[in-house]
């Protein structure tokens, strides 16, 4: 069985070399895990492309996007080709764009 597992996005043409760094540290730690067989870091906003790539069976995702239109047409698409999207509990009041604005911030103090 192969999961896909979102968590590790990078923006390709916007990285600089310390949050490549901290990219790098975060797929190291997936590695680490006993059940991983590989970390790829995810490309493009695409799920159904990444599905092409790697051919997943089950996605696991926020449960924020749940009901979205856009999930809606992913869970469309995944159903199709036997995929089992999995929606787990968004972390509430923790929002990683305002921490990656605040780092910036305090990086260019």
């Amino acid at each position: 069985m192969r999961v896909q597992i979102d968590g590790l996005r990078q923006q390709i043409d916007n990285i600089d070399n310390e949050l490549l760094k901290l990219l790098n540290e975060r797929m190291e730690v997936v590695e680490a895990c006993r059940y991983v067989d590989a970390v790829v870091p995810q490309e493009t906003m695409d799920k159904f492309a990444m599905w092409e790539r790697i051919k997943f069976d089950i996605m696991f995702v926020g449960d924020d996007w749940f009901n979205t239109p856009k999930w809606k047409d992913f869970d469309k698409q995944f159903k199709e080709v036997g995929v089992k999207i999995i929606y787990f509990p968004y972390t509430k009041g923790i929002s990683s764009t305002l921490i990656n604005e605040t780092l910036k911030k305090l990086r260019n103090e």
